[in-house]
Order: C-alpha cells, then sequence, then structure tokens
C-alpha cells in the first residue's frame, strides 16, 4: 500500500510522464473512428455509395488539411496552451466518429474528415511536445506516444470488424464513438507545460531538407500506397475474407506501433537513434523488394514492422538535427509525413488500377532507395561535423 502511495506521489510530481501518458490515451480513443474507416472505405466504400475517387479523397483529406493546418495548430498553441487545445480537439474528435455511423453524404463526410485532420494535428503536436520535455529517456518517451496512441487503433480494429460481422458498420462507429468520449476525460488531466514564444513560420516548416524528403517517400509509400491497396495486392481473396484478411494486416501495423515503438525507444536511448533509424529504413526497403517479387504478405509485414520504428523515433532525429524551436521542428517533420501520406493514400488506388502493382512499387522502390542512400551519405557528414 505504502509503495502504491509513493508512486502515485512520484507520479503527480512527474509532468512530463503525467503529459506523455494523458495525452496518448487521449488521443488513442479519440482516432477510434479514423482508424477504422481505413478498413471500412476499401472494402465497404463503394456499397456506401462512394466512388474510387471519393474513397481515395476521404482517406486524404484529413492529411491534406494538416498540411496548412500544421502551422495554425502550432500558433493556436503558442497562444492558448497545449491543454485547452487538446479539450477542443478531442472534443470534436469524438463527433466525427458519430457522425460516421450515419448516412450524412458526401459533403457531411468530408467536412468531418477536415474536422478530423485538424484535431489530430492538435493532439499529435501536443503529446510529442510532452515527449520532447523529458531529460532521461526521451527516445522511451516517444516510443511510449506512439505505442499508447496506437492502441487506440487496435482497440478500433479488434472491436469494429466484430460488430460489423454481428450488427452493420453504422452500429460500430455508434459504438466506437461513445468510447471516444474518454479522450476528452484525459485531455482534461492533463498538466500544463510552458509554451514556446517563437514566432511559427509556415516557411520554416514546409522548408525542404534530406530528411524531409525521406520522410515524404516513406510516409507516401507506406502509409499511403500500401496501406490503402492492401486488399488489391491480395487479389486471391473473396470479398468476405478481404474483410478478415485486410483487418488483420491493419491490426498488425497498429500492433506493431503499439508494441514495438516503446522497445525501439529503449534500444534508441542505448545505441543512437540515428543508427536504430537507419536500420529501420534498410528493412522497409527490403519490404519492397519483396514485394516486387511475389513475397506479398511478407513484404508487407517487414514493411509495417519497421515503419512503426520509423514513425515512434522520427521526432527524435528531427530534433537532432535542430533542436532550437522544438514546436517548429515537430511540427515541419509532421507536415512532411502527412503530405507524403495523404498524395500516397489519394493516389494510390487510383495508380494500381493505372500500371499495375510490379511498375508502382519498382519506381516507389527506386525513389526511397535513392532519397536513404542521399540521407546516409548526409548524415554521416553531420554526425561528424556535430559529434552526434
Amino acid at each position: 500500500m505504502l509503495n502504491k502511495i509513493k508512486f502515485y506521489k512520484e507520479f503527480k510530481k512527474n509532468v512530463t510522464l503525467k503529459g506523455v501518458l494523458f495525452s496518448s490515451f487521449a488521443m488513442a480513443f479519440a482516432g477510434l473512428g479514423d482508424a477504422l474507416l481505413y478498413l471500412v472505405l476499401p472494402i465497404y466504400g463503394e456499397e456506401m455509395g462512394f466512388s474510387v475517387f471519393w474513397i481515395g479523397v476521404f482517406l486524404s483529406i484529413n492529411r491534406f488539411v494538416r498540411i496548412p493546418g500544421n502551422a495554425f495548430v502550432a500558433f493556436l498553441i503558442s497562444k492558448k496552451g497545449y491543454k485547452k487545445v487538446m479539450l477542443i480537439a478531442t472534443f470534436f474528435a469524438m463527433l466525427t466518429t458519430f457522425f460516421y455511423g450515419f448516412k450524412i453524404g458526401i459533403f457531411l463526410f468530408l467536412i468531418s474528415r477536415i474536422i478530423w485532420g485538424l484535431s489530430y494535428a492538435t493532439m499529435r503536436v501536443s503529446s510529442l511536445a510532452y515527449a520532447s520535455e523529458a531529460i532521461k529517456s526521451k527516445n522511451v518517451m516517444f516510443g511510449l506516444v506512439q505505442s499508447i496512441k496506437t492502441s487506440g487503433a487496435v482497440l478500433a480494429l479488434f472491436v469494429g470488424s466484430y460488430l460489423i460481422k454481428i450488427y452493420s458498420v453504422n452500429i460500430s462507429f455508434i459504438v466506437l464513438g461513445s468510447l471516444s468520449f474518454l479522450g476528452v476525460f484525459f485531455a482534461y488531466k492533463l498538466p500544463n507545460i510552458k509554451i514556446e514564444t517563437s514566432k511559427i513560420s509556415l516557411k520554416k516548416i514546409l522548408s525542404f531538407s534530406i530528411l524531409n524528403i525521406l520522410t515524404f517517400f516513406t510516409s507516401f509509400i507506406i502509409d499511403g500506397v500500401l496501406v490503402v491497396t492492401i486488399s488489391k495486392l491480395l487479389f486471391n481473396y473473396t470479398i468476405a475474407e478481404l474483410v478478415i484478411v485486410v483487418s488483420g494486416y491493419l491490426l498488425f501495423r497498429k500492433l506493431c506501433s503499439a508494441v514495438i515503438s516503446v522497445f525501439s525507444g529503449w534500444v534508441s536511448d542505448r545505441f543512437g537513434v540515428l543508427l536504430v533509424f537507419k536500420i529501420a529504413l534498410i528493412f522497409v526497403l527490403g519490404s519492397l523488394l519483396l514485394i516486387l517479387v511475389n513475397y506479398i504478405e511478407v513484404g508487407i509485414v517487414i514493411a509495417f514492422l519497421f515503419n512503426s520504428i520509423i514513425v515512434a523515433m522520427l521526432p527524435s532525429v528531427a530534433l537532432k538535427f535542430n533542436n532550437k524551436n522544438k514546436l517548429t521542428t515537430l511540427t515541419s517533420i509532421t507536415t512532411w509525413w502527412d503530405i507524403g501520406a495523404a498524395s500516397g493514400t489519394l493516389t494510390g488506388l487510383s495508380l494500381i488500377y493505372l500500371v499495375g502493382y510490379h511498375w508502382l512499387f519498382g519506381v516507389l522502390f527506386g525513389l526511397l532507395l535513392v532519397s536513404i542512400s542521399i540521407f546516409f551519405k548526409k548524415s554521416a557528414s553531420f554526425s561528424k561535423s556535430k559529434h552526434l
């Protein structure tokens, strides 16, 4: 009993850990509806009355809106603080999940996705900001953010796919919308931390660097194209089987983030985040090669597994190169990830119909290979000069 009381007192004093846990759990519950959409729309979208074009738009507009929206969110945070904007964001995220459960038509569905995109941008930057405050085990804290927030998607895919089989798509979203209220509760419990007063510049956020370009191509390929084309790559299954198989892969993708992220942070704290990041990049590149030579299932597994490490450690890598303005640096790297994932999600289905998966993934493999090669060369020079 005394140990529990001591732990609770220490937890209350540790603002960083408290902020990381509460902001991450807020994101986990607020993102339930979005996670299920990536299973529902590619399979049921046309039955719901949406064309392939609109399915691509719905799955990508939330990311596109974050490209200019991230700068606005960073400005809002600098004026109002993390806790206040997190409360607003989690509330609207909860509403969008409810909206998905009703026949609201193309226009309102589009508005819901835009609202969700801005809400997510707010929650993501806030949670990363709490993690960046850590003095010790910073990479573990970044991994913890990714792990906890992704656990919400795991819950959504597990519960949502079950509810779809038993009831319907509509009921699934309504149930998940009810669970999303817990996100508002965790946002309310967040501690306040000091806000940077530096000017937020869209030009700095969208600035070109090899890390930003590499971020774009990685997210375009894995979080964009691969996610939305799984059902097309696995063409030997029936529609009924695809629901189970695709949900299984998407669930595996989220489980990787939930389980591997903290471990990758622990390893990064001991052996260096750049080394771990580079190894993950090499394996993701290899996964594309496996897909090209028709080892599709194995390729998908490796891609999702090592991409989870890239996503978790990317903020820490970005801060290695620029730690002067944390809010701008974190906003910039997340914006470039959004640009890539949004573009890949929007065009993935159309591209695979147009050129086939061999040509598509062949070109993507080449682009990623060039980007990784340049990044390795630049980071080696930077590490030598800065003694990273």
